[in-house]
């Protein structure tokens, strides 16, 4: 009777540990194939914009100081216009500004003998012009050979205490000479007085007498 009963309650220990052990697997001990995917990566992440030179980058700039082709061609033109025109010594307004009772400064700076040279191919000292007249004048070095000084010429108007036009000729000059096409001068008798050193500071001085009509 004993034997029996033992030999019976030994399948019940063995089930009863064999549900202990079902019972104590690890959780995540699943199926592999159960597992869930990765999830994917979300859509909002936008891609990549290509990379590209920005649109002031395709074309050079143009550069700060070129000037467009019509405006340099009006430039000429006026310029063509400048030349054209007789150059105006001195005005009548100028001239009937200065006082008729005042004698005629002449310079008084001594001249020099060794001085250089100055050779006025026109006008033709107290001739008559009617109109505009050429100025034609070579400096040349004096006796003494040496160079002129372009930078100590001086032109002046005599009248009264005088009106300087060195600057209205200035851009006349070339080289060593004063060149212009036609000048200038109201009606009248008119006296200018032409000034230049050379190197040394030798003073040459030679004056021009004209009369317009």
């Amino acid at each position: 009777m004993e034997r029996a009963e033992t030999g019976s309650s030994l399948p019940l220990v063995a089930w009863g540990l064999l549900g202990l052990l079902a019972f104590a697997a690890p959780v995540g001990a699943t199926d592999p194939d159960s597992a869930p995917a990765p999830a994917p990566a979300p859509d909002s992440a936008p891609a990549p914009a290509p990379a590209h030179a920005p649109d002031s980058a395709l074309a050079p700039a143009p550069a700060a100081d070129a000037v467009p082709p019509h405006v340099v061609e009006q430039v000429t033109e006026l310029r063509r216009e400048e030349s054209a025109a007789p150059l105006l010594l001195v005005s009548r307004s100028e001239i009937d500004a200065l006082p008729l009772d005042t004698p005629v400064a002449w310079g008084s700076r001594p001249t020099s003998p060794d001085g250089p040279r100055i050779a006025i191919a026109s006008p033709t000292d107290n001739a008559t012009y009617e109109g505009p007249f050429p100025i034609k004048v070579e400096f040349l070095p004096g006796p003494g050979g040496h160079p002129v000084d372009i930078e100590t010429l001086r032109l002046e108007y005599k009248k009264a205490w005088g009106i300087d036009i060195t600057d209205r000729v200035r851009d006349y000059v070339v080289g060593t000479a004063i060149d212009v096409e036609e000048s200038e001068l109201p009606t009248g008798r008119h006296t200018v007085e032409i000034e230049i050193a050379d190197v040394e500071d030798q003073l040459s001085r030679r004056v021009f007498t004209v009369t317009v009509k």
